[in-house]
């Protein structure tokens, strides 16, 4: 059974967060907290990551240079576009509807089912 793009994204979302997921009522930390809980993130993307590159060989006998050739595709589309998040001023891809670092809305003027499949 094939994801459909929005829910495979929230599942890879939930592994890389994993119990990192950040409460609704966020206590603040420090600098070496953040970084704690930032490099345990990218670990888990990392294997999520790993794991996905893996299945698509084993599956479908997906190359690594086809897998580098679409990153490069896709890195180039995320640069053409860029967004400025209205609360914490980071350059964002104009495609998320959310920023990356504080979760605030990109694009607070669109209607919220625009952003749904």
């Amino acid at each position: 059974m094939a994801l459909s793009p929005s829910k495979s994204h929230l599942l890879l979302t939930n592994i890389a967060l994993g119990s990192l997921a950040q409460s609704p009522n966020p206590t603040p930390v420090s600098s070496l907290q953040e970084s704690t809980v930032l490099r345990q993130r990218l670990s888990m993307l990392e294997i999520a990551n790993q794991a996905l590159f893996e299945l698509l060989q084993e599956k479908l006998s997906v190359s690594q240079d086809e897998v580098l050739n679409k990153m490069e595709i896709i890195r180039k589309r995320i640069e053409e576009e860029k967004v400025v998040c209205p609360k914490c001023r980071r350059l964002m891809s104009a495609s998320r509807e959310t920023c990356s670092y504080c979760g605030s809305l990109l694009h607070p003027d669109q209607p919220e089912d625009h952003w749904r499949p």
